[in-house]
């Protein structure tokens, strides 16, 4: 009986930390400020680089070496984090044609090592 508890624990904890299908077509790509701007429309992207100043209204200006691209970053997704323009950050989400203007939905945030 105590075997099987303990079986039936590791399991609902390999089952909490799997993500679904690991596989070809199941990552977003990572791209950068310059390659966003030729992407379609909901493209799931990863950006790495700096968030440089807020725009107000949620929206946020992000820069690497290739360029700059505006992000929209719901309140709830810093999930508590503190990020200055030097911290390093990898963005992750949908690509967002409005007319002219291109930006990034952001879905995760995630601090980087410096590049």
């Amino acid at each position: 009986m105590k075997y099987t508890f303990i079986a039936l624990a590791l399991s609902a904890a390999a089952l909490a930390q799997a993500d679904g299908f690991n596989g070809p077509g199941d990552r977003p790509q990572p791209a950068t400020a310059a390659e966003a701007a030729n992407l379609p429309d909901d493209a799931e992207v990863t950006l790495s680089g700096y968030i440089v100043r807020s725009l107000g209204d949620e929206r946020y200006e992000f820069q690497d070496d290739t360029g700059t691209l505006i992000v929209e970053i719901d309140d709830d997704e810093w999930q508590g984090a503190e990020i200055t323009p030097n911290d390093p950050v990898e963005l992750t989400g949908e690509l967002d044609h409005e007319g002219r203007e291109l930006e990034l939905e952001v879905d995760h945030i995630r601090l980087t090592q410096a590049q």
